[in-house]
C-alpha cells in the first residue's frame, strides 16, 4: 500500500524520504533572510563522506558549495535577492534534501555633509545589512569597482568616521563588502571635497636656538604639523617641529646654524609629507662666550663663565674631545647663572666644554680644556 507525506509551505523543515518511507535528512533554515546575511543551517541524519551543501538559485544547477559536516553550517546568502534553494547532496550528486529560502533585498542609506575640506575627518551615518566584512570607503568618482581609500568597517556602529582626501574634487562614499571579489559597491552617494586656505605666520627673523611663536591657518587634522627646515629642503623632510594640535600659535625653536629657513605646514597623512603652506624666516647668529681654566685637576669642581641665550633647558657640560652630538657628563643648566660650577671627569685627557640645550640638537659653542 502506498503512503504519502504532505509538506506545507509553512513547515519549518523539508523532509527527504529514504528507504521504507522514513526521513533520511531533515534541513532546518529560515524561510527568508536579507541578501548577504549569514544564516545557520541545521540538519539531522547520518552524514557520510562526500556529502555537501549547495546554495543555488531556483532553477539553476550550480551554486555555492560547502562540505557537509557536524550537522550544522553557517551559510552566507548571495548578494542578489530572489528565490533560492539549499540542497543537500551525497558524493554522487544525488539530491537528498532541499530547503527553499527567499533572499530579500537590503535597505541602504548613507548620510554625510555635502562638502568637506581636504584632509578633514567627518562622520557617515549609515544603514545596511552590517555583514561581518561590510565597510564604507571614500574613492574618486568613477573609481573601479573594489577600489578603496580611507575606510571603516560597519561593525554595527553608526556613524563611522572617514578622512577626506588631500586633493579637492568629487568623490563617492561607497557601502561595500568583502563577500565577493572585486568588492562590490552595494550603495553609493557623491561628496565634494573642497580646498582650504593654508597660511603660516612667523617673525621675519629669530635668534639661533631661540623659541618663537608661529600662527597658522589649516584644517588641524591628526598628523598635521609645522616644521622649520633650511630653504630648499626636499619635500617631506622635517627638523624641529610642533603638531598643530598643540595649539595656535605653535612654539618652534630656531636651529643653531644661522641662515635662511622655511616654516612649513605639513601632514603625516601622505608620504612624502607634502608642504601645504609655508613662510620664510632668517635665523640670526647668537653671540655665545665660554670662559674656563685651560687646565683642571681630575675630579675637581671648577667654574665656567658664559654669555648666551639662556633658553629653557640650556646647559654647560664637559665631554671628551670628539664626542657625538648630544653627549654629556657633568653639567649645569644656565638658569643657575654665570658663573656656574661643574665637575671635571676623573679620567685625565683632552676635553671640551659645550654650551648645548635639550631644546634643539647641536652644540652652540665649545672651548677646549685639559684634565690632569
Amino acid at each position: 500500500m502506498k503512503r504519502s507525506l504532505l509538506i506545507t509551505a509553512a513547515m519549518a523543515t523539508i523532509l527527504a524520504i529514504g528507504g521504507c518511507g522514513k526521513p533520511s535528512v531533515e534541513l532546518t533554515a529560515p524561510d527568508e533572510a536579507n541578501a548577504g546575511s549569514e544564516i545557520t543551517l541545521n540538519w539531522t541524519g547520518t552524514v557520510t563522506e562526500g556529502d555537501k551543501i549547495v546554495m543555488r538559485a531556483v532553477g539553476e544547477t550550480e551554486g555555492t558549495e560547502i562540505e557537509a559536516a557536524a550537522n550544522s553550517a553557517v551559510l552566507t546568502l548571495p548578494l542578489e535577492d530572489g528565490a533560492y534553494e539549499i540542497v543537500y547532496m551525497n558524493a554522487e550528486n544525488r539530491v537528498i534534501a532541499t530547503r527553499n529560502i527567499t533572499v530579500t533585498p537590503n535597505t541602504y542609506t548613507l548620510d554625510f555633509p555635502e562638502e568637506v575640506v581636504v584632509g578633514q575627518w567627518f562622520d557617515v551615518q549609515w544603514t545596511g545589512p552590517d555583514n561581518s566584512t561590510d565597510y564604507i570607503t571614500i574613492v574618486p568618482e568613477g573609481a573601479p569597482e573594489g577600489d578603496w581609500e580611507s575606510y571603516s568597517y560597519t561593525s554595527g556602529s553608526s556613524p563611522i568616521t572617514l578622512q577626506a582626501p588631500l586633493e579637492a574634487g568629487v568623490y563617492e562614499i561607497r557601502y561595500s563588502t568583502e563577500l565577493a571579489y572585486p568588492n562590490p559597491t552595494l550603495f553609493s552617494r557623491t561628496i565634494t571635497v573642497i580646498t582650504t586656505d593654508y597660511a603660516v605666520m612667523a617673525p621675519k627673523d629669530a635668534m639661533a636656538g631661540s623659541s618663537f611663536e608661529v600662527r597658522w591657518v589649516g584644517p588641524n587634522n591628526p598628523g598635521d604639523y609645522l616644521t622649520i627646515v633650511p630653504a630648499g629642503t626636499p619635500e617631506g623632510e622635517w627638523a624641529g617641529y610642533a603638531y598643530t594640535s598643540t595649539g595656535n600659535p605653535c612654539i618652534l625653536i630656531a636651529p643653531i646654524e644661522p641662515g635662511d629657513y622655511e616654516i612649513r605646514y605639513s601632514t603625516e597623512q601622505v608620504s612624502p609629507n607634502p608642504t601645504l603652506g609655508f613662510t620664510v624666516i632668517t635665523v640670526l647668529p647668537v653671540e655665545i662666550t665660554l670662559s674656563a681654566p685651560e687646565t683642571v685637576t681630575a675630579g675637581e669642581d671648577f667654574f665656567v663663565e658664559w654669555t648666551g641665550p639662556d633658553g629653557n633647558l640650556d646647559y654647560i657640560t664637559i665631554v671628551p674631545v670628539g664626542s657625538p652630538e648630544g653627549t654629556y657628563t657633568s653639567y649645569c643648566y644656565t638658569s643657575t647663572g654665570s658663573p656656574l660650577s661643574i665637575s671635571a671627569p676623573v679620567e685625565p685627557g683632552d676635553y671640551e666644554i659645550w654650551y648645548a640645550s635639550d631644546r634643539v640638537e647641536g652644540t652652540f659653542a665649545s672651548i677646549p680644556i685639559t684634565v690632569e
